[in-house]
């Protein structure tokens, strides 16, 4: 066989089995964010009903994200170690599924901070081993990610709608064997997900060090921290400030439900935005809305205004996730894709959470739920000022397309 139509063939294959990863990984979004929309909009909600005090919940909210600091970037780089994401993802879910029946089998104050500690460690891994994994299948397509992203909002939208009224009926401990039944799903299709093979051209912790001695890196980092101090708090607490504002949980998961459905298009259409306005705008208009959600959130005169608020969504965390990912990737060298996003999702929902949930409980119970969000939207803007002081550095294009490396301002 001429050598031209073994190159013709291999190409085929691995377009046919990129195509097939894909698909896997579209399920894969979808159950693990259905999973999430089980558990995350009640879990706070639950702990409240068992007795617990805002700053017992933002102990435990602290304590989650701080080991999400560790682990998520710790998998990464076993995964770009070994390039064994199906068998990661497959210990992750399963950890997790036991984490949770653990939590729904306690109500002691020092048990749920233990098994939140493992539902932590097994738990904030699996997004940032999937994102990997999606990256490196759309490969010179990764502006598509988006695409693939939008499956896991609309696994939420649906879980987090529908069952915010099966718990109204059914009570609020029905949040768990819904969760695991999801995660066991996740474990099934993880299966048929390709391992990403890598090869190092320096020793690992070389490469970190290298990635996070950049100053777009250092600051882009620093906003998310400030950033998502807020963000953390409000989602430790908003859903707590709707249920004893006088709503129900029904109400609670239509807001998360319409806020995921807005996610929808803003992922679907990232692509062609990013490439009109430019990665370092759209961040630059998602922290922007983010203050204005929160301050938003902190007049609202009633808890049904928090439906209509949370269409900001869309264009604040769908933004962001998308331009983010895409804004880590870039600045990471080949061999640490997985290792970068596991520190931006760490950075940004882990190391600030440490200090948002825990201060967000604090606030909750000492100035009101409607003046803490006035501040995060404060914190917004500091968030912002960072964001932007970080992207005056621009970086020379890698790729076709880009708008300058890592920054792609």
């Amino acid at each position: 066989m001429p050598s031209s139509s073994i190159t013709n063939t291999s190409s085929t294959q691995a377009l046919d089995a990129a195509r097939r990863g894909l698909r896997v990984a579209r399920v894969l979004y979808f159950l693990v964010f259905a999973a999430v929309g089980v558990i995350f909009p009640y879990l706070n909600v639950y702990y409240r009903s068992i007795g617990l005090s805002g700053t017992q919940i933002g102990l435990i909210g602290s304590l989650s994200p701080l080991v999400a600091m560790i682990a998520a970037p710790l998998w990464g780089m076993v995964s770009d170690r070994l390039g064994l994401v199906r068998l990661l993802l497959v210990v992750a879910s399963a950890g997790s599924m036991m984490a949770v029946f653990g939590l729904s089998c306690v109500q002691a104050f020092l048990w749920l901070l233990l098994l939140t500690v493992a539902y932590s460690f097994f738990s904030n891994p699996i997004m940032p081993l999937l994102d990997s994994t999606t990256l490196m299948l759309l490969g010179e397509c990764r502006e598509r990610y988006g695409q693939q992203r939008l499956w896991g909002s609309i696994g939420f939208v649906i879980t987090s709608w529908a069952f915010g009224r099966v718990l109204e009926r059914a009570g609020l401990r029905w949040l768990f064997p819904g969760y695991i039944v999801l995660m066991a799903g996740v474990m099934i299709a993880a299966l048929w997900l390709p391992d990403r093979r890598t090869r190092l051209s320096s020793p690992l912790r070389k490469g970190v060090a290298r990635l996070v001695r950049q100053r777009v890196w250092l600051l882009f980092s620093a906003s998310l921290i400030v950033l998502g101090i807020a963000n953390s708090g409000m989602h430790s607490f908003l859903n707590i400030y709707i249920k004893e504002s006088g709503g129900s949980e029904g109400l609670i998961g239509i807001v998360w439900g319409v806020s995921a459905l807005t996610e929808v298009p803003v992922m679907f259409l990232a692509a062609p935005l990013i490439a009109r306005i430019g990665t370092r705008r759209t961040l630059a208009i998602a922290y922007a809305l983010y203050g204005v959600r929160w301050l938003l959130y902190g007049i609202m005169p009633r808890p049904q205004w928090a439906v209509p608020i949370s269409l900001l969504h869309g264009v604040t965390f769908g933004a962001l996730w998308v331009a983010g990912v895409g804004y880590a990737d870039a600045l990471a060298p080949d061999e640490l894709k997985a290792t970068a996003q596991g520190m931006f999702s760490a950075t940004f929902f882990s190391v600030s959470g440490v200090i948002g949930t825990l201060v967000g409980g604090i606030l909750f119970d000492w100035i009101g739920p409607a003046a803490m969000f006035q501040v995060y939207a404060v914190l917004a803007i500091i968030a912002l000022a960072l964001f932007w002081w970080g992207t005056q550095e621009r970086l020379a294009p890698t790729r076709p397309g880009s708008e300058g490396g890592a920054a792609a301002v």
